[in-house]
């Protein structure tokens, strides 16, 4: 049978990129993705030319050794799932945040620290400018 292939993610070119025979539509993709070097989460689709209703189908690159093919999940559903999370989960950069707050913590305790002992230090030897 007759086929041709397309990427539909991340590039999008207008024509159809490669055409050829094969024995079903996914040992067509499999040699398409290996031909062009797809990596993983490319997607694209395939047509197929030797049917009536000429219906596309839809693959995504899972893996790339060896290459294994996907259902490809829309990726306006993907967005919206990601916006309909619970305003309760912490954002991905809360764990660093929380980090760079603790070391920061630390660093304004031990310099006060350090001041206090400065001071205690002068004044105990008398070093401060102050008479008496």
């Amino acid at each position: 049978m007759r086929y041709a292939a397309k990427r539909t993610w991340p590039d999008r070119p207008k024509a159809w990129e490669h055409q050829g025979e094969a024995e079903t539509i996914e040992a067509f993709a499999l040699t398409f993705a290996a031909e062009h070097g797809l990596g993983v989460g490319s997607e694209f689709e395939v047509l197929d030319k030797d049917s009536d209703d000429a219906a596309l189908v839809p693959f995504r690159v899972v893996c790339t050794i060896p290459y294994t093919l996907g259902p490809v999940e829309s990726h306006a559903d993907a967005q919206a799932g990601a916006q309909a999370a619970p305003p309760s989960a912490a954002p991905p950069f809360a764990g660093a945040a929380m980090s760079f707050g603790f070391y920061m913590f630390k660093v304004t305790g031990l310099t006060v620290a350090v001041m206090v002992a400065i001071i205690i230090v002068l004044k105990y030897f008398g070093l401060t400018g102050e008479p008496g």
